[in-house]
């Protein structure tokens, strides 16, 4: 894993913002205060060189292109046995080293026993109240 800020120019989500709310919400937040809290893990993208894929962050990094904010903070994990990313005519799948498809929900438990703190990053995060 390598520590990389990187251009929002150069980032795609592999998951979909389904949440405007929560965006704008937290593109107001990103506007006011600056890029705040964890990094977002990212892929190298399968397509196109010095491009990434996140798996993280989906509406972090919506939020941010919205109030077109600059460069976010990511953690770069590189694809192999255990992960690899499939381009489908929907879109960009994840699968495990057996090839099953990775769904957003398990993702940070799969990542657990080979990239722990990818796997942290991943989880949701707990809201304090």
């Amino acid at each position: 894993m390598e520590n990389r800020p990187v251009h929002l120019n150069f980032l795609e989500s592999v998951f979909p913002a389904e949440d405007e709310f929560k965006t704008a919400m937290l593109g107001h937040s990103i506007e006011c205060h600056g890029w705040v809290g964890r990094p977002v893990v990212v892929v190298p993208s399968p397509l196109k060189k010095f491009r990434f894929l996140a798996l993280s962050g989906r509406h972090r990094l919506a939020g941010a292109k919205s109030v077109r904010w600059d460069i976010v903070d990511t953690v770069v994990l590189t694809p192999g046995t255990h992960l690899s990313v499939d381009v489908t005519p929907e879109g960009y799948v994840l699968r495990d080293a057996a090839g099953s498809v990775l769904e957003k929900e398990a993702l940070a438990d799969y990542l657990r026993s080979w990239a722990p703190e990818a796997a942290d990053l991943v989880a949701p995060e707990k809201q304090g109240r």
